[in-house]
């Protein structure tokens, strides 16, 4: 099966994400909760949760019945219904700056056109991003992320650096890339480039754990008004995951624009993009920036999204088991790093977490997650965790750490049991010092 497998499938595989580092694909033959099982029936719990998509656990009922009202309606249409109405209302009332909504497929597809709309409404062409934020793989933003080397930096400015092979090297002139939370250097840039837009991970969720420091993100809020940028902030990853609101609310800052999908959906492939009725309105139909395309609003896909909502809008509960799961795992984890003497830290936001090996003091930049990682140390944890029935957790990227995500539908003896399988690791590798 393998050789067929790898005769047909590229890299044997139908999505290049799903190869992990070490060991390759696994190939999965059923899916409940926050479990999966094997094709020779050996049971996991899964700590990437369709990557960060699956809030809800791999088998939720609300899905049932959105198959089940989409198909009575006609669950493949695309055409107008009081159901895309009914998802952009439900999305305003908890994310008020969205104030116009448009629905496409996936993260890559909306941060894309998100940045097309800055473009289209301030008549400019640059967009900045920071150092190690992730926006999806289309060829705008595959700069400077945990795909690529870093670039070098010449007086805060970071050469980007393509995430891809493939991508013209004159995509890099449209990106002006510098480290998360340098407000010197993002000054600099406004002040003397033709900026379109600003877009970041409000809280760095994708690569690393980045948090804002101080001000930051209020002082790029003020001077985006300042020089009339348009402030867009990549929600993939943080909406709904803290609570309704996204990250936005947490720390209380407008974006312009915001992006919404994983949790938008919780499996169904869906996102949006949504801002101020000012800048969206250079969408088509009421403008000429052709935003659309066939799979766009599909009714499976907008009952899937709503149906989700309103399970997370009935069960608050969610949320507060979540954080209690999430503040459990990073204190216990932390406390066996200090036990076992292993020079490395735990952070996290609302389940999405990091387990560095390599230094006590990670910086919210994505240099400092790179130049002190301890690979070596983090693969043999890697590799035990996967073979003690760890799926997805401490998962290596190319240059750092893959976060962990906890979800409500985790338990805590699902948290205690993984404690266990990585204090039994720590105890092998720290004993052994190999």
């Amino acid at each position: 099966m393998d050789n067929i497998r790898n005769k047909l499938l590229i890299g044997g595989v139908s999505n290049g994400w799903n190869s992990f580092s070490v060991y390759g694909p696994t190939i999965v033959s059923k899916t409940e909760g926050v479990y999966l099982w094997d094709n020779n029936n050996k049971k996991y719990i899964d700590y990437c949760m369709g990557w960060g998509s699956h809030f809800l656990g791999n088998t939720p009922e609300f899905a049932k019945r959105a198959f089940e009202l989409a198909y009575s309606k006609g669950f493949g249409i695309q055409y107008e219904t009081d159901f895309q109405l009914l998802l952009a209302q439900k999305i305003n009332q908890y994310i008020p700056s969205m104030e116009k909504i448009r629905f496409t497929n996936t993260g890559t597809e909306s941060t894309m056109q998100a940045i097309k709309i800055a473009r289209a409404y301030t008549g400019r062409d640059k967009i900045v991003k920071f150092e190690g934020h992730f926006h999806g793989v289309n060829d705008y933003l595959n700069f400077g992320n945990d795909a690529s080397l870093l670039g070098d930096k010449e007086d805060g400015i970071i050469t980007s650096l393509p995430g891809s092979s493939g991508i013209p090297k004159e995509m890099s002139k449209y990106i002006e890339i510098i480290e998360y939370n340098d407000l010197e250097t993002f000054k600099k840039v406004l002040s003397n480039s033709d900026i379109a837009g600003v877009i970041l991970e409000p809280v760095c969720l994708a690569s690393a754990i980045m948090y804002p420091q101080d001000s930051f993100l209020t002082e790029i809020r003020k001077l985006c008004d300042m020089y009339g940028i348009v402030l867009i902030f990549d929600e993939v990853m943080s909406g709904f995951r803290s609570n309704l609101g996204g990250a936005q609310k947490d720390f209380e800052i407008n974006p312009d624009i915001t992006v919404l999908s994983k949790i938008l959906g919780c499996g169904f492939p869906i996102s949006a993009i949504g801002g101020k009725t000012e800048i969206l309105s250079v969408v088509d139909p009421i403008g000429d920036c052709v935003i659309s395309g066939t799979n766009n609003g599909r009714l499976l896909n907008v009952m899937g999204a709503l149906l989700a909502l309103e399970e997370l809008e009935m069960h608050p509960e969610y949320y507060s088991h979540l954080h209690r799961l999430s503040e459990y795992f990073i204190k216990k984890s932390n406390e066996l790093l200090i036990q076992y003497g292993v020079n490395g830290v735990v952070k996290g936001y609302a389940g999405r977490i990091v387990i560095h090996f390599g230094t006590t003091k990670l910086g919210d930049n994505f240099r400092s997650s790179v130049s002190g990682w301890d690979r070596e140390f983090h693969n043999k944890m890697y590799k035990y965790c996967y073979e003690n029935g760890l799926y997805g957790f401490l998962l290596p990227l190319k240059y750092c750490p893959e976060p962990i995500c906890i979800t409500p539908k985790h338990t805590f003896d699902d948290i205690d049991q993984t404690l266990e399988i990585f204090e039994n690791g720590l105890k092998l590798y720290c004993k052994n010092n190999v």
